[in-house]
């Protein structure tokens, strides 16, 4: 009796070992699954972040190009003529590696003064020279770009100047070009605009004289459409003088408003605006004249009749 008993208590120590052996393997297999999960959704998160797993990492490419326009006046001494047009510094603001390209471009304009780039003709192509096309920027660095002119085109007798664009393109390098996610910059585009040594005419011409549509501001708007009719670019600004008929120094004489400065490119027209505030115009009839300046020196003079009436409106009379 005593063996069976002692037989029994041996078999229930056995199942009750195994069941804990059991149970204890359950829990552990159980309880690693969230802990599995939580380190995943971490990896995740830290990825987003920009951690170094690199899961979820957004690279982002960009390109500046300072200054945003270039400008050069050419000059000569004795038969040397200067052909160095300028100098732009393209910067990559982003954090991938960018492979930039280099490009040139014509240059339009239209009436509001809007630039339009345009496929360059092969003699603007071959003109215009930049010292590195193509190359490769790192985050945060910067590479200077020199430009510059053929000196055979610079000693041409039949232009003046020369009109063109640099198209400036950010791609992937080759180390970032398969990565998930990479927001590229559509590109820049930096006008270049050159006058020759030796042009120091401006042609330019009224073509008409309005009035803007009231913005709802109550400010008269006086607008001259000027042409450049020369063969390189002007800046042209000038001013606006009213005389009231009839009045006298003590009405307060003549009034002057500055013509706002714009760009006009050769062969192209475009409007000046001169603003007159609200209630500066009484009632009647003035006389009107402006002088514009093409690159500081005096390009055209032109009058015309203003009438003022009852509600504020203004008229203009071109002769």
């Amino acid at each position: 009796m005593h063996v069976r008993f002692r037989t029994s208590v041996d078999r229930l120590r056995a199942v009750w070992w195994v069941s804990a052996v059991v149970l204890i393997a359950m829990g552990v297999f159980f309880l690693s699954v969230p802990v599995r999960r939580g380190i995943g959704a971490q990896a995740s998160s830290g990825g987003i972040k920009g951690s170094n797993y690199g899961l979820g990492r957004q690279f982002r490419l960009g390109i500046k190009a300072s200054p945003a326009i270039v400008q050069a006046d050419l000059g000569r001494f004795l038969w040397f003529v200067d052909t160095k047009v300028g100098q732009v510094a393209i910067s990559n603001p982003g954090n991938a590696e960018a492979s930039v390209s280099i490009h040139i471009q014509g240059l339009a304009q239209d009436d509001e003064g809007r630039l339009r780039f345009i496929p360059a003709t092969r003699e603007i192509a071959s003109a215009l020279s930049v010292s590195k096309r193509s190359f490769s920027l790192a985050p945060g660095a910067s590479r200077n770009v020199n430009l510059t002119l053929d000196s055979g085109y610079a000693r041409r007798r039949d232009s003046a100047g020369l009109c063109a664009a640099l198209k400036v393109r950010c791609l992937p390098s080759s180390s970032y070009a398969c990565a998930s996610s990479c927001v590229t910059s559509p590109g820049i585009m930096v006008p270049v605009l050159v006058r020759l040594p030796g042009n120091s005419e401006n042609c330019i011409a009224v073509e008409d004289v309005c009035m803007r549509a009231d913005d709802g501001d109550g400010t008269n708007r006086v607008r001259i459409k000027i042409r450049n009719e020369g063969g390189a670019y002007v800046v042209a600004n000038g001013v606006l003088r009213l005389e009231r008929k009839g009045s006298s120094s003590r009405d307060g004489g003549v009034l002057g408003f500055q013509v706002a400065p714009g760009l006009v490119l050769p062969g192209c027209s475009r409007w000046l605006e001169a603003q007159i505030p609200r209630n500066r115009l009484r009632v009647g009839d003035y006389e009107a004249s402006f002088e514009i300046e093409a690159n500081g020196k005096t390009g055209l003079k032109s009058s015309f009749m203003m009438n003022v009436d009852q509600s504020g409106r203004v008229a203009i009379c071109v002769p």
